[in-house]
Order: C-alpha cells, then structure tokens, then sequence
C-alpha cells in the first residue's frame, strides 16, 4: 500500500555562513519498475551524465587530466596504500580496537573501498563548490496577484545544480540521476508558494491555501503542496518524504543538505534522501528570497530492485576528499533494505543495542550523539553520530598530513546489530581522508576593452576583464594580479591598482590558474587630466540573431586619467542583446538594442538592429 512520509521542519541554520537569499525545491523521484516514459525522451530532457551505475567508480583511474596537472604524491607508507592509479585499498586489514567484536562481519562497500586515490580526485574535480546566484533563473519568478509566474532556472543552473547532486551520490558509490523531463513545474511552483506563504512548511493551512489560490490556479496550488510534501495528484508513484529549509544558494546549498551539521533526529534524513540507493531522477526549483525544499517520491519496494550492498556509509569506506565533509558533520551508517530484510527482524531489534567506536591515530573512543533512525531514508536503519572530540582533535592536530599528500584514516566501528534469532553482526570500516587537488579550471582567454589606463598619482581604478571558457567548463577559475614594478604602481589580486610615482607606469599582469595571461599598461599622471569625449569605432548597424559583434572604444584624449570604459543596456535592450565587460555584444531575439557606453564621466549610444 502506498504510504506517505513527511520530514520535520528543518530547524536553525545550516551553516553559520548560510544565509536567506533563494529558495530551492527539490524532487527526487524513484522507481523499482522500468521507466515510465521512452529512453529518447530522458536523453532530451537531461544533457548531463544519465544514470548509470558503473559511473559511481568515478572517472577511470588511468584517465589524464586536460590541463596535465600533477597529482599529489602517495603517502609512501608501506602499509599496503595503493600509488596513485595503482591498486586498490587492501581491505580486510583494519586496525583493531580495543573492543570486542562478536558475531558475523558485514560485507564492506566494494564499490568505494575499491577506488584508487587517484579516481577520487577526478571525481572530485567534477564538483561544483560555488555559483554566481545571478545566473540562477533564466526567468525570475513574479509573485504577483493577477500576474503570478513560478519563473524557470537556467539551463546552466540545471547542469550546475544536477551536478553536484550527482557527485555526491558517485562519491557515496551510487548511481547518478537524471532531470525528470515532465516534472519541474512542481518545484518551481512549491518554492514561489513557500516564498509567498513566508515560511517553512511540509502543510499549506487552509488560510494558507485561500492566500495562494489568489496567485495559483488549482492545479498550481496541487503541484506547490506536492512539492513541498503535502498531497500529490500523480497516480503513478506516491510521495513518499520532502524537507524543505533556507538556502543561500542553490548550488552550494546541496553541500549543506549533505553535510547535515546540527546534530538532531529532523536533519538525518536530508543526507539520506539524497544518496538514496533507489533515487533515479530529480526535480528542483527556486524562489527569489528565502526559503527551499526538497520531495522524494516513490512506490514500495519490491524484490525486483535488489540492493546487494549491507550497508552504505557516510563518508565511506576508501578515500576521500576531507573538502567533501564539514568538520561538524555527522557521521552515518545506513543498512541497506535487502540486507536488513534479511535479518528477518524489525528494525528496532537492529539497532536498539548498537555501539560505535571511533579510531585514528592510536586513539579510539566511543561516538557520541547517537541517533537512531527508523523512519528516515525510507525505513532503511540509520545510524547517525559525532565524531568522539578526541578523535577529532587528533584529526584536527595532524591535517597536515592530508594537506600533504597523505591521508588521515579513521577506522570506525559499528558493534550490537542483532538479527531476530539473536546472533550478532558487526561493520567495520576505513576512510581515508585526503585534501584533494584542485586541477585549474580551463580558461582560453582573457579580454579587456582597454589596454591601455592613466591613473593620477595615490588614486586608484579597477581593471574590467572577462575570462572565456573551454565549453562545458563548470569550475571557477582563479587569478592572480602582477605588477612589473610594485613601487611605480601597486596591484590588488581583485585588480585594482594605485597610481604610487608621478611620470612612471608598469605592465599589470593577470594570470589564470591554467597559465592564460592578459597585460594591461598603467601610466601615473600628476595631474587629473578629464575625458572630453567618448565614442564607438565603426559601430555595427545590424547583427543577426546569434551572431557577436566587439565595440571598440575611443576616448579623447588618450591620456584622461580614470577613464574606465563601462558598458550598459537598458531593460528593454536586454531582452535583445547582451554586452559584457569587453564590449562583445551577443544578438539573442529580433529587435532594436540601445547599449550605452561611459568612460571618464561621459558617455555615447550605440543602436544596434537584430534581425
């Protein structure tokens, strides 16, 4: 019989740093059957990596970076640590405590024991760690009465967000998912509801419902309280949990969810609906301000969607990127439905005598806030728990370990699971914590509409650039700023740079991670010399749709101190074109664009016709 199961109310922040700025919805839709809907139609719907299971392993170990970066050396121990790209972790040979371990072991996560160093890293270079919120939507959402829109996210703000939910379940050695290609209204239309009622929900009220039938029709309003766990109208699969909470940012956000920093029972379930071993698709959304949530739909599982593995752990057994786990984060362990099927026992007699010990370094302690979890993660066993804070400090004492190339290897202990004949069962297992390296985004050029700056003795400019992109390039690329000579003109690494000798200049340099260089040239004047004019060289009459075109810029005279050349569009223009920091102009619809350009305090406009 199908069931319906809400999560509680996130409570408090996620992380100190996290603040209310948008709102995400998430939907995870699983299935033990066949897909509902033809292969052709998922392959349209989601331009990312499909679900695959073999995918979990990560990128193959013998892959090559693009940019040839270096990995970071073994750790050198000769205690049967694999090199880089060489064998696997030798499992089995864990470390004992100083506990006695009774009963039948259970069978560790062969797919992330068996993982080299090496694959992880690659793994964790397809990670996203930060997104620009202003690319978020590429129609905002309008919460108008009369005038009400849900908006819809940008295809990079899909790729993005998918993404990152995908690494994560690969890091946990699950399978990836897909974007759902008829659901995302329900997000959407769940986040703007949030945003309107102002707060945190699982249960519109009916007060709530009357408020919000003023901006949704019926079926909006069904397709809101789906999202956020409410009611469903899809005959098919049944809703089974959602969460929603505030969000800073939708990218960044999944971090949080996974991290799962407060240490109560009502945030356990968030890491485990999305590493859910049966998750096949997603859905998400986001509102304007404030708040997000997630949904997890599914039927009852049945003997035909079997899961072999006993347990998945969190972080798992082999290596693992110390940047992928909040030092406050819990710790989890979760037995798999097929394994805990197997016991042939409820599952309060799994857990209910449970212990867990902690070890690293030769210190080994008992774990602390415990939490038992019978209802999260779709009736699977949790286990979550802390750190002990002498492990931690330990770890905490000797980072430089994995900061260097080597690994930090927590070995924990889970004593106490009892079938319902009495026998006991134990796991035990081994993470390797690592600092993996960062390979430099893949940057193809830097551009500037000047080359040229005349910056007046002790004043200061900021130097406008923009930085393309091999295609398909999600990482953020880092720069750094030069100066030829610091004591004629200093250079911040925003750059910004400061006029310090009267009649002297410098090349300022900007150098990508990946080794990609711009120089500009800045002249110290005594004296402010004012711009008298600013124009467009040969500006072109018409573009077509598609198709870029570059302004080049002249301002008069040459030598006008602070003359940043600036571009702008007006609202109506950007719907027709889009200019950047260079001055390329991008003609995205049929129409007229007006672009005004400024330097030194004057200005011109350019007309541009889109055919």
């Amino acid at each position: 019989m199908y069931r319906l199961r809400n999560l509680l109310k996130r409570q408090g922040a996620r992380v100190a740093s996290v603040f209310l700025c948008a709102a995400l919805a998430v939907t995870l839709w699983l299935t033990d059957a066949p897909m509902a809907y033809a292969a052709e139609e998922l392959a349209a719907a989601a331009p990312v990596q499909a679900a695959d299971p073999a995918y979990a392993l990560g990128p193959p170990a013998t892959a090559n970076t693009a940019d040839g970066a270096a990995l970071p050396p073994p750790d050198g121990r000769p205690n049967g640590r694999p090199e880089l790209g060489g064998a696997a972790p030798q499992t089995g040979s864990i470390v004992p405590l100083d506990v006695p371990l009774t009963g039948t072991q259970l069978p560790a996560n062969t797919v992330t024991a068996a993982r080299t160093q090496q694959a992880v890293t690659e793994l964790y270079n397809t990670s996203i760690r930060s997104y620009n919120k202003a690319d978020l939507f590429a129609a905002p959402p309008e919460e108008n009465i009369g005038g009400y829109k849900p908006g819809t996210l940008s295809e990079d703000a899909k790729t993005k967000t998918l993404a990152q939910i995908n690494y994560f379940r690969n890091l946990a050695g699950l399978n990836s998912v897909i974007l759902h290609p008829t659901r995302f209204d329900y997000g959407q239309y769940g986040a703007t509801g949030l945003e309107i009622v102002g707060r945190l929900t699982h249960s519109f009220t009916s007060g709530e419902e009357a408020t919000l039938k003023n901006y949704m029709t019926a079926h909006q309003l069904d397709m809101a309280k789906a999202a956020i766990s409410a009611g469903n109208t899809d005959p098919d699969y049944i809703l089974w949990n959602g969460n929603c909470s505030t969000s800073n940012n939708i990218v960044e956000d999944v971090q949080n969810y996974i991290d799962d920093t407060a240490n109560v029972v009502a945030d356990v379930g968030h890491r485990m609906n999305f590493l859910d071993i049966n998750s096949q698709a997603v859905v998400f959304g986001a509102g304007a301000r404030h708040y997000d949530c997630f949904s997890l739909y599914g039927s009852p599982f049945q003997a035909s969607n079997p899961n072999t593995q006993a347990y998945y752990a969190w972080p798992p057994e082999g290596y693992f990127p110390k940047q992928s786990i909040a030092d406050g984060a819990m710790w989890s362990v979760v037995l798999s439905k097929d394994y805990a099927n197997s016991l042939s026992g409820s599952p309060g007699a799994y857990t209910s005598g449970m212990r867990v010990y902690v070890a690293y370094g030769g210190v080994s302690a008992e774990a602390t806030n415990l939490l038992f979890d019978m209802n999260y993660n779709l009736a699977y066993p949790c286990v979550t728990f802390s750190l002990p804070a002498s492990v931690k400090a330990a770890i905490q004492n000797t980072s430089s370990v994995y900061n260097n190339g080597g690994t930090s290897d927590v070995t924990v202990t889970v004593t106490g699971i009892k079938d319902s004949g009495g026998a006991d069962h134990f796991a035990q297992w081994t993470t390797m914590l690592y600092q993996a390296p960062l390979y430099p985004a893949q940057v193809t050029g830097i551009r500037s509409a000047q080359t040229t700056y005349h910056v007046v003795k002790n004043k200061t400019l900021t130097i406008p650039y923009v930085a393309d992109l091999k295609a398909g390039e999600a990482r953020t690329p880092v720069f750094t700023w030069k100066s030829s000579n610091n004591n004629y003109v200093s250079v911040t690494q925003s750059g910004k740079v400061k006029g310090l000798v009267a009649g002297k200049s410098a090349k300022i340099t900007i150098t990508s991670d990946n080794g990609v260089t711009k120089t500009f040239t800045v002249k110290v004047a005594k004296a402010a010399v004012k711009a008298a004019s600013v124009s467009v060289v040969k500006p072109p009459k018409t573009i077509k749709v598609g198709a870029t075109a570059v302004l080049k810029v002249k301002v008069n005279p040459s030598k006008a101190t602070g003359a940043v050349v600036t571009f702008s569009l007006d609202k109506a223009s950007k719907k027709v074109v889009t200019v950047d920091k260079a001055g390329k102009v991008t003609a995205l619809k049929k129409g007229t664009a007006k672009i005004t350009v400024k330097a030194g305090g004057q200005s011109t406009v350019v007309t541009i016709m889109v055919k």
